[in-house]
């Protein structure tokens, strides 16, 4: 002991300052813990110079032994034999998987130890992803999981397929990448031929290009009228060729099959209740009821400035007596004139059997004497058809010894009363005079009618003119002969004699159909005899009437089998009362003049057009062409 010693934990004054064991804490670094053992407690710090080694601390990488454990730092152990450490930079030394520099995958974990979990810590190319989330190429902002695939030969969805075209979805042999607009249907593709069909079949970007024919802004496929022509699509023949204006010829077969096996008639219509001016759409009809949506009709002016003239239309609309019709009017239809409405029955197959036969009304100075239809199948007549006498009157000759007769009527109007020139087509007639017999003229159409004669065989009442054309581009019934004359003298009755009426013309008949028309019977549109004079037991040369002309037929079918008659013929001039006796005997009515027939056809009794020409009973047809659907 002495001034100065250290002092010890040894109960005395070492350093001789009065003191015992004084200052003896021996913790130099004030961590709590002392170097050497102590009155106070035993040594267990192994760094009494640094606050941060002390026993039970927690070690943290700085070169030292913060625990007092003997080794330095936590590299001191690698727990999990990734070959990191703590101090290396192993941020889980439990785990082997995450390390410092280690790769990171989507396990949940920072394997990198860089202190976010899994690769996704960082979208490097900004789109929203990173590779835990589905992103297939962090480098590139256009390729992620989801996103839109785009023909740039990249995975664009990260599905595993590059581009657009990894799937040909409605197999239509393209992809979007080759042009496929709608890969959920095959009808559009790039190169498909456009259709109307409200789509972009060739993806040329535009929805039925070039199916607008007539330029009105509705494609085809909604324009009800696709050719602008004024005539439905379900009615019109060539709905996309606005030059044909007018149904099937063959029609439409609405009102089914037709079998006739005893008689029967066709005979719907009515009158144009005044003129119609063409493009009207509206006709003003005297009746009708006989008419319904999707009719169709023939329009005919039979009598007057247009006669001859003539169309088709369809029904659109009836409201009371007014028609809506398609198409607009073409010709215009004088208010003077008489002008048939006529309903044109649409049928499937028509059969006429043997002892059958099909007729229509007579022309009866106001309309008629026309028969029109048409079939879609096939039409056989082993019965017959027959407008004979169904058209324009013969004139009227006369009782007694008093009065004037008739001319014939024509398509010009009805004869005036003792006129020996033609009314037209109708015969002429001689004012009456004594002892000649004088008798009518006879009716004329295709050809004229012949002349009527007087008891000398002078001609003297002029026969019809004839009027039309072959081809039927208008459409007349045949003309009426002209009345016989009376005899004005006291030798003849005024109550017995009798002239006779002139015969009257043949109705029309036009007959389509879209297979076979075959005649094995007959078709009949001849004009009427004329009449006979007689007188009941008294002396008077009163003249005969003249006759009537033969009408018109039109047979239209692709084949056309004719084996039976078709017959337009004029009738026989009537006799005059006393051409029995001399010198009376020449006196005679003119015999009607022949109608008219067109044939259309492919093929004529098996031999094609135009080889086909056959000359028919009588008389010849005046024309034959090409059928045309």
């Amino acid at each position: 002991m002495y001034p100065g010693s250290a002092e010890y934990c040894d109960g005395t004054d070492n350093d001789c300052d009065g003191n015992v064991d004084d200052g003896l804490t021996f913790d130099d670094d004030g961590d709590g813990h002392t170097s050497l053992d102590s009155c106070e407690g035993t040594a267990d710090d192994c760094d009494d110079t640094d606050p941060a080694n002390f026993p039970g601390n927690a070690e943290i990488c700085d070169g030292q032994d913060n625990d007092c454990d003997g080794a330095l730092d936590a590299t001191e152990i690698d727990d999990d034999g990734d070959g990191q450490t703590e101090c290396d930079g192993d941020c889980d030394d439990a785990d082997p998987a995450n390390f410092d520099g280690n790769t990171e995958v989507c396990d949940g974990q920072d394997n990198d130890c860089d202190g976010a979990l899994d690769g996704d810590e960082i979208d490097d190319d900004g789109d929203g992803q990173t590779e835990c989330d589905g992103d297939c190429d962090d480098a590139d902002p256009a390729n992620y999981a989801g996103n839109s695939e785009a023909c740039d030969g990249a995975d664009n969805d990260c599905d595993g397929a590059l581009g657009g075209d990894e799937i040909d979805d409605d197999g239509d042999g393209q992809t979007e990448c080759d042009g496929d607009c709608d890969d959920a249907d095959p009808a559009n593709y790039a190169g498909n031929p456009e259709v109307c069909d409200e789509q972009d079949n060739d993806c040329g970007g535009d929805v039925d290009e070039g199916f607008d024919l007539d330029a009105d802004g509705i494609a085809d496929c909604l324009d009800p009228d696709i050719d602008g022509d004024g005539l439905r699509n379900e009615w019109d023949a060539a709905p996309e060729d606005d030059s044909v204006v007018r149904g099937p010829n063959a029609g439409l077969g609405g009102y089914g099959e037709l079998w006739i096996a005893e008689t029967d008639t066709l005979t719907d219509w009515t009158l144009l209740d005044g003129g119609a001016a063409a493009a009207a759409t509206t006709l003003t009809v005297l009746d009708g009821t006989s008419f319904a949506e999707g009719d169709e009709i023939l329009v005919l002016s039979q009598q007057g400035a247009d006669a001859g003239t003539r169309e088709f239309a369809f029904v659109a609309e009836v409201n009371g007596n007014d028609l809506t019709i398609e198409p607009p009017l073409v010709n215009d239809y004088d208010p003077a004139s008489v002008v048939l409405v006529q309903w044109v029955p649409h049928l499937t197959d028509v059969v006429i059997f043997a002892g059958g036969s099909l007729r229509n009304g007579d022309w009866a100075g106001a309309g008629g004497g026309v028969l029109v239809f048409r079939a879609t199948g096939d039409v056989l007549i082993e019965g017959d058809v027959d407008v004979s006498a169904a058209g324009f009157r013969g004139g009227d000759g006369v009782y007694g010894n008093d009065y004037d007769p008739f001319q014939g009527e024509s398509h010009g109007g009805t004869g005036a009363q003792g006129v020996t020139t033609a009314n037209d087509g109708g015969g002429g007639s001689y004012p009456r005079r004594g002892d000649h017999g004088d008798s009518g003229g006879g009716g004329g159409y295709g050809t004229d009618g012949d002349w009527g004669y007087e008891y000398n065989g002078s001609a003297v009442c002029e026969g019809g003119l004839a009027y039309g054309d072959g081809a039927l581009d208008d459409w007349f019934v045949g003309s009426g002969g002209g009345g016989g004359s009376p005899d004005t003298e006291g030798d003849g009755d005024n109550v017995n004699n009798y002239s006779g009426d002139g015969g009257d013309g043949g109705g029309l008949v036009a007959i389509y159909a879209g297979g076979t028309l075959t005649v094995d019977g007959a078709v009949w549109a001849d004009g009427e005899d004329g009449d006979d004079a007689f007188t009941d037991g008294y002396w008077g040369e009163n003249g005969g009437g003249g006759a009537g002309s033969g009408g018109q037929i039109l047979l239209a079918a692709p084949a056309v089998e004719l084996t039976g008659t078709v017959s337009t013929v004029g009738g026989e001039g009537g006799w005059s009362a006393s051409q029995v006796g001399i010198p009376y005997g020449y006196a005679v009515g003119g015999d009607g003049g022949d109608g008219r027939i067109r044939l259309d056809y492919d093929t004529l009794n098996g031999v094609a057009y135009p080889d086909g020409d056959e000359t028919l009973t009588s008389p010849a047809a005046g024309y034959e062409g090409e059928w045309v659907d």
